[in-house]
């Protein structure tokens, strides 16, 4: 079980390196974890701007499995269905139910080759306020 006031320690404890060299980046840890907050703000602005922007934004959202670690070929998942799904409706989708999170989990399942744990991290990054990641590491 969590023990919720130890929270603080978690994260100063909080260490995840995987393929951050092949993006520019140094391990997320804290007090800065410079990748996990480049998606954040790089999400946020999709979020905020997505109706005038008109983007399907797909390679964010293969950075932020890459981020993940693509575990199970994830990636390759993704890639492989982009081209059966509307993947600019599927965000449009997403983000008009973000604030509901029954239906922004079922959105985000909707996305190709996503499950549970990547689905969970896409509503993390676009809005860390309210969602976290369903994840071992995390």
């Amino acid at each position: 079980m969590l023990d919720y006031r130890r929270i603080p320690e978690y994260y100063k404890n909080y260490v995840w390196s995987g393929k951050h060299k092949l993006f520019g980046y140094p391990q997320d840890d804290f007090p800065e974890f410079l990748w996990i907050s480049s998606l954040e703000k790089r999400f946020a602005w999709v979020v905020g701007n997505y109706s005038k922007n008109n983007s399907a934004s797909k390679y964010l959202l293969q950075e932020m499995i890459e981020w993940g670690g693509s575990q199970n070929g994830i990636l390759q998942k993704f890639n492989d269905r982009c081209g059966e799904v509307n993947l600019f409706e599927a965000l449009r989708e997403e983000v008009n139910n973000l604030s509901e999170p029954s239906e922004a989990i079922s959105s985000a399942l909707k996305l190709p080759g996503l499950g549970l744990a990547y689905a969970s991290k896409l509503l993390r990054f676009m809005n860390p306020e309210i969602y976290g990641a369903l994840d071992a590491n995390i």
